[in-house]
């Protein structure tokens, strides 16, 4: 098989990372089911989170079909919220021979953690996402859906002292609502938590990396 991760820039990362670590778990037998390995940033669409549903679905339809015309790609790994949301089961249905694995915001995770959590996310994944939805009646989840945070962090992504100020400015009128929990509900945003504990002071931040990674391993060990 061939491996392909997608993000809208740097997000992803966290996540291929991630994959590249457990990998060096993985028996011979299983590395030799894996021929290539790609990861697409997609600068040139980002960001993501403030396209429409329709727009996401057409750059992700052409996004498959780019990576498996240049490199054969067939297993992808949707390493964006956003484009899980929007775009996976769509894309499920028209490459029916490819396996694709997304990520989704990991809410569940704190349903059973004490003081408030803070769902932080795009704009298109707090709108379009119907996993999402289930939670926003939820009196103890407040959302924070954001538009451009994520291109602000691939560009900024040196410049700690930038992104601590962009941080505080979003994140004061969360300062004093006793957050205790963060959902890191954007890839990209796996990044920044040392900026976001500057403002909301020390959370248990909570993300859905490591459980798309053992989704990717068990895929392969069975393919």
């Amino acid at each position: 098989m061939t491996i392909c991760f997608i993000d809208s820039g740097i997000g992803g990362l966290s996540v291929f990372s991630c994959f590249l670590d457990e990998c060096g778990r993985l028996s011979s037998f299983d590395l030799q089911k894996i021929d290539n390995i790609y990861y697409f940033a997609d600068y040139s669409n980002s960001p993501y989170g403030a396209k429409t549903k329709e727009q996401i679905i057409q750059i992700m339809i052409a996004n498959v079909k780019k990576m498996n015309d240049l490199f054969g790609c067939d297993f992808f790994v949707i390493a964006c919220n956003t484009a899980t949301a929007c775009a996976i089961e769509i894309l499920r249905q028209q490459y029916r021979n490819y396996t694709f694995v997304g990520i989704q915001p990991a809410i569940k995770q704190t349903l059973n953690c004490k003081g408030k959590t803070l769902v932080m996310s795009t704009s298109a994944t707090y709108f379009y996402s119907e996993f999402v939805k289930g939670f926003k009646n939820n009196d103890n989840i407040l959302f924070l859906p954001l538009n451009n945070l994520s291109t602000v962090i691939d560009k900024h992504y040196n410049d700690k002292d930038f992104l601590d100020c962009y941080l505080s400015k979003i994140l004061k009128p969360f300062a004093n609502q006793n957050i205790c929990n963060v959902v890191l509900g954007c890839t990209h945003y796996l990044f920044i938590k040392n900026s976001i504990e500057k403002t909301l002071g020390k959370v248990k931040f909570f993300d859905s990396t490591q459980g798309v990674v053992n989704r990717i391993i068990n895929l392969i060990k069975n393919a």
